[in-house]
């Protein structure tokens, strides 16, 4: 599964879970494309940022104080560039993780794995100094 929820894939990204997919299927295991219509309600990353931001945004802040704009890597100026989470948010994040729960409690009472990305982009390769 690569998708709605997770956000924008890379398509090597997408390639190699398919190449994956297809290696199983290839040894007989039974393999089909599946979606969890709570992830297409609930872009799970958002959820997890409005839950997480005001424990994560000071942590972000130390570990960047000092640093020029330009050192910082996009995970760092999202987090820092994000809003604090209002009581509201926290409780609307809070119900959308509950129906990601369910979500994937449905899923998993139906099927016994899921394939899927662990980071929307691929792997950087290794530099190597000479």
């Amino acid at each position: 599964m690569v998708g709605p929820g997770f956000g924008p894939i890379d398509p090597e990204v997408t390639a190699t879970v398919k190449a994956a997919a297809d290696a199983l299927k290839d040894i007989g295991l039974s393999i089909e494309r599946v979606g969890i219509p709570a992830l297409e309600r609930d872009f799970a990353l958002d959820v997890f940022n409005r839950l997480h931001v005001m424990e994560m945004k000071p942590a972000f802040r130390e570990a960047t104080a000092g640093r020029r704009d330009d050192e910082l890597f996009k995970m760092a100026k999202t987090m820092l560039s994000l809003p604090d989470t209002s009581m509201d948010d926290y409780i609307e994040a809070e119900q959308a993780a509950e129906r990601l729960r369910d979500g994937y409690a449905d899923y998993f009472s139906r099927y016994d794995a899921l394939i899927n990305h662990v980071v929307p982009i691929p792997a950087h390769t290794a530099s190597r100094n000479s």
